[in-house]
């Protein structure tokens, strides 16, 4: 995974620690909807909305894009596009 051009995170661990300190960080959740999804061969994209606050990054509300290369039926590559 990986966050607009920040270093791309791999392997499962690696994203599980990463995801599971970004969980643990929110003071407050207000809300998460998929907005709008788009399917094709071995791609799929999904627009997010998102709403809460954490204690190292503040209020946050915003639209998050993630694009996603599928092969076999699971996502082998995810990229996540935000200005935040």
């Amino acid at each position: 995974m990986q966050d607009n051009n920040y270093p791309q995170r791999v392997g499962k661990a690696e994203n599980r620690t990463y995801e599971e300190a970004f969980v643990n960080g929110l003071t407050e959740f207000r809300g998460a909807r998929v907005e709008n999804v788009l399917i094709s061969d071995g791609i799929a994209v999904v627009e997010w909305w998102f709403d809460y606050t954490h204690k190292d990054y503040g209020v946050r509300n915003y639209k998050q894009v993630a694009v996603q290369r599928w092969k076999d039926g699971q996502i082998i590559e995810e990229k996540f596009y935000y200005n935040n």
